[in-house]
């Protein structure tokens, strides 16, 4: 068919073209403005699709819209394209003949190449793939090589933040030390300070008793020695006085400051509000009016200020303390107008400060101080029920009764002895040793075995007692109860040592020196256990330094130790725990029967009684007291 014409206007026409079909068209109709360029008719239905054509107008149409002339095409449809049908080299083949020259001048022979079977062409195949195998592994090697280096660099920048964090930590943990030997506050501070005074005495005396002098000559070393000693002693007491003296005014000023703080008053939407009463205000008055006269001003009129602002709080209340304090205030004033210098005052102006404090503390004048009274009251009646729910003990030393937790509970002896301020004072006289190392070890062993084990200290102790339940039962101090209807956690005896029993492990039992190397630095050894299967107990314990524990915890015992080394150390554990066993016969029968953890029953605690040699007396209904028969219960 030939090229499309303009479509009927019919309006049910549809365009062909687009792929609708159009609607039937009846001959009857007027004529088209396109002509008629054709169709079909389907033979089922009877629909007559025709032939679609452009919409481009006409020349006469433009003409007739005087319209110049314009290049246009009547049909969009129409493509027209140039195409050559000549090659675009002429070849052929010419024969020689007699009546033809032909030159061979560039003629040239053409080989055939070489012919490839299917096995070398897979071989051939093969090769380039190797080839792209080994630019891949390059590639792989490479990435994985950068990767090394990258852990390299990391490992190494950890390695350093791990030295420099020990460097940091070391030069902090020294000038801790130092601190606290120049300026001690607490008590294991002047116990740091009588055990170096101890080690330097002994040190000289044993200089002096070394040398080549007369006897007369070294009797008179060993008095100047011990003249030194006392004055060393002296000025550690002098010590001791300014800080008791100091923690005294730090604790003065922290009940100043509770007493003139606000007061915090929950709300009903959650959260808290400060809120001043007049009680606290009043308060807030009296402390501002202290604190400015305990920092005593330079200037006589700024002395004078303060005394009668002072003296102007006190007089609204008549009473002997106010009069004794408005006495001394004009005797200070007197003087202060006199011309006498501040530094003869200071005597007066203790007195003052001390009426002062009392006066606050009178609840007449400050009513916060009855509200502060009232809460430290019913904390000591507290404290006292609890004391009366524990036991009672004498002291052998000062002959006073006092709670449990005032003694010194160990796990292997028999009974109480002597209460913690007599432990002390012997120490300061005779021993002077110090137990931070001690402490330290502690810790560290309840830490690690608290990680380890993946648990803690069994909640139904009671934490007051410092040697709970188990260990006090073992050791015969009793003073705890142990009710049979509580689930018990796994029995770990390093929850139960002291630092006295870390002491003996330490210097008696391993001579206070690394078992592998000898390393004699109190603050590098640790104690870990000897069999990394069972819990840490003095007699699964072994003195090592830190780099020889992670060795022992890491590497077999049976490579890493020899035979007459583990018998050795096997022989000391043996009498280890000899002298622990009873607290080992307890961990054994409370580990190793199933129905332990579930809750003692009446003739398992006292099959375990009489195996310990342990008495029970009377309690409660449902509990079990444990008591040792050496015990001095009151």
């Amino acid at each position: 068919m030939g090229p499309p014409a303009a479509p009927s206007l019919d309006p049910q026409a549809h365009n062909v073209a687009e792929g609708e079909p159009a609607s039937p068209s009846r001959q009857g109709q007027g004529p088209n403005r396109k002509p008629y360029l054709g169709g079909y008719r389907h033979k089922k239905t009877g629909v007559i699709y025709l032939h679609a054509a452009t919409q481009t107008t006409t020349a006469m149409e433009k003409r007739a819209m005087l319209c110049g002339p314009r290049f246009h095409r009547d049909v969009q449809t129409i493509f027209t394209r140039h195409r050559f049908s000549q090659s675009t080299s002429e070849n052929g083949t010419q024969m020689n003949r007699a009546d033809l020259f032909k030159s061979t001048e560039n003629d040239y022979v053409i080989h055939p190449k070489l012919y490839k079977t299917a096995a070398e062409r897979h071989h051939e195949i093969v090769q380039a793939v190797i080839v792209l195998q080994c630019f891949f592994r390059k590639i792989k090697a490479i990435r994985r090589v950068r990767h090394i280096r990258t852990l390299r660099e990391e490992k190494i920048r950890a390695d350093e933040l791990a030295r420099q964090r020990h460097l940091e930590l070391t030069e902090r943990q020294r000038r801790k030390e130092i601190q606290r030997r120049v300026r001690p506050r607490a008590l294991k501070d002047f116990a740091l300070l009588y055990s170096g005074l101890e080690n330097w005495r002994s040190q000289e005396a044993k200089k002096i008793q070394s040398s080549d002098l007369s006897v007369e000559d070294k009797q008179q070393k060993l008095a100047e020695l011990l003249n030194q000693e006392a004055t060393l002693i002296q000025q550690i007491e002098t010590l001791k006085v300014e800080a008791q003296e100091e923690a005294h005014e730090k604790a003065t000023n922290r009940w100043i400051d509770k007493m003139a703080g606000s007061k915090k008053w929950p709300l009903s939407k959650g959260g808290h509000v400060l809120v001043d009463t007049p009680t606290t205000l009043r308060a807030r008055e009296l402390r501002d009016l202290y604190y400015t006269l305990v920092n005593t001003p330079n200037s006589v009129d700024a002395r004078l200020h303060i005394l009668l602002q002072v003296k102007n709080a006190v007089k609204e209340h008549d009473c002997t303390l106010s009069q004794d304090l408005i006495q001394l205030i004009n005797r200070e004033g007197d003087l202060l107008c006199r011309g006498r210098d501040g530094d003869c005052l200071d005597g007066l102006r203790q007195r003052i400060s001390f009426l002062f404090l009392q006066f606050i503390s009178v609840p007449e004048f400050n009513p916060e101080a009855a509200l502060t009274a009232n809460l430290s009251s019913q904390a000591k009646l507290a404290a006292q029920k609890s004391s009366q729910a524990q036991f009672v003990y004498v002291c052998k030393s000062c002959n006073k009764y006092l709670p449990s937790t005032s003694f010194h509970l160990s796990t292997t002896s028999d009974n109480v002895g002597v209460c913690h301020a007599c432990v002390e004072q012997k120490n300061a006289g005779s021993k002077r040793q110090c137990t931070d190392e001690y402490v330290r070890m502690l810790a560290a062993i309840r830490l690690s075995e608290a990680a380890l084990t993946q648990t803690s200290v069994p909640g139904h102790l009671p934490p007051t007692i410092d040697a709970d339940a188990i260990l006090a039962a073992a050791a015969g101090h009793g003073g705890t109860t142990v009710s049979p209807t509580k689930e018990l956690a796994c029995v770990l005896v390093s929850h139960y040592m002291t630092e006295d029993d870390v002491a003996h492990l330490v210097e008696v039992v391993w001579n206070g020196h690394s078992a592998v190397s000898g390393n004699r630095a109190m603050h590098q050894l640790v104690l870990v256990r000897w069999d990394p299967a069972a819990p840490l107990a003095p007699w699964n314990a072994i003195l090592l330094t830190a780099d020889e524990a992670h060795t022992h915890a890491t590497v077999d015992r049976a490579k890493l130790y020899s035979r007459e080394f583990v018998t050795k150390v096997q022989a000391r554990l043996a009498m280890t725990r000899k002298k622990w066993a009873r607290l080992a016969a307890l961990e054994e029968k409370l580990n190793g029967e199933p129905h332990a953890r579930y809750g003692l029953q009446a003739k398992d605690v006292a099959a375990l009684r009489s195996q310990i040699g342990l008495v029970d007396e009377p309690t409660e209904v449902g509990e079990v007291r444990v008591v040792s028969k050496s015990s001095v219960a009151v």
